[in-house]
């Protein structure tokens, strides 16, 4: 959680409200994009609820709902309405 909040500290310096975190779901497991599981989890009310249309299987943080940071599930092959970017992890 410590990571989420610099993360969004960083989002908000740079004025980004909404962007992909790199989450995925494969089969009916979700994984970032290294295969690693998450070990928390931080998804925004019913979330993740599958809805909207097509491969809804990335997630994303924001999305109208930025306070908390909370997670939604969207779809990988359309961009979000409000969509400002993305983050990466490097090791």
């Amino acid at each position: 959680m410590q990571e989420l909040n610099a993360i969004n500290a960083r989002a908000l310096a740079f004025g980004v409200r909404t962007y992909w975190i790199g989450l995925e779901k494969r089969g009916r497991t979700w994984l970032w994009s290294n295969g690693n599981a998450p070990t928390f989890l931080n998804w925004r009310g019913r979330e993740p609820d599958g809805c909207c249309g097509g491969n809804v299987s990335c997630a994303i943080v924001g999305y109208g709902n930025f306070p908390g940071a909370r997670w939604d599930d969207t779809s990988c092959n359309r961009v979000p309405p409000g969509l400002n970017g993305y983050f990466c992890r490097m090791n």
